[in-house]
């Protein structure tokens, strides 16, 4: 079986062009590195939930020792129920430039998102009728709208919130565990007593750099996106139409 071994020479140019690829790539790194610290870096954006705190109160019997006897105690809780959105309609309409540094251009964008959908409450009368049937106390507190992003220099603007006929303005910080970026808008307390569904829709412009990419946390979605870069790429497991 015959074995060619690479000559001297080739091993010189292979090493050449791996050294050259890797400086190139070491200059792209921190090209991207300073546009992002001017304007943003790639956006991954969760769809808005609906977050509702709540507290339960649960009597148990447990054994005191200084008296040595069982002891009823009450079991203080905190819980955070969130609710997906039953439909979800996403438009995004996505204006892409350029930022030269050295000899590399860096892809960014502005883009404009409108969402709208529908927020059922029935999971929430469901939570109610379990935990009274378990003889647990709980207590609602003030429910929110939240999403999230990426990076949340590249919310350009705070957004309003269209919630059925009302509205509601949008505070920084997205009040999520998982992450805090992004944006929240608090809604009426007595919104957890409601029954039915409603509707809501709020329009967002945010910057980014290479992608926008979203997490859609819903039963049902749909979302259209329109970009001005001439070869826009689609990437996911999603039916695309």
């Amino acid at each position: 079986m015959f074995d060619a071994k690479p000559t001297v020479n080739e091993c010189l140019t292979l090493t050449l062009f791996t050294a050259i690829y890797l400086i190139s790539n070491t200059f792209l790194i921190e090209a991207k590195t300073n546009v992002a610290e001017s304007w943003t870096r790639s956006q991954t954006m969760l769809t808005p939930i609906l977050v509702v705190p709540y507290t339960t109160e649960r009597l148990e019997q447990v054994w005191n020792e200084s008296s040595q006897k069982m002891v009823n105690r009450v079991r203080k809780t905190s819980h955070t129920k969130m609710i997906m959105p039953s439909s979800l309609n996403i438009t995004s309409t996505i204006d892409n430039q350029t930022r030269q540094k050295g000899i590399f251009n860096i892809p960014v964008y502005t883009a404009d998102i409108a969402f709208d959908g529908t927020f059922s409450f029935a999971s929430i009368q469901k939570l109610r009728t379990s935990l009274a049937k378990d003889d647990i106390t709980a207590t609602f507190k003030q429910p929110y709208l939240a999403t999230s992003v990426s990076d949340l220099r590249g919310v350009h603007s705070i957004p309003s919130l269209k919630w059925q006929d009302d509205t509601h303005t949008f505070s920084p910080g997205s009040e999520l565990s998982f992450n805090s970026n992004g944006v929240h808008a608090m809604l009426p307390e007595n919104e957890i007593n409601r029954e039915g569904s409603i509707n809501f829709s709020f329009a967002l412009k945010l910057r980014g750099m290479e992608a926008l990419s979203f997490s859609p946390a819903s039963e049902s979605v749909n979302i259209g996106v329109t970009s001005t870069w001439p070869p826009p790429q689609v990437i996911g497991q999603f039916l695309r139409s």
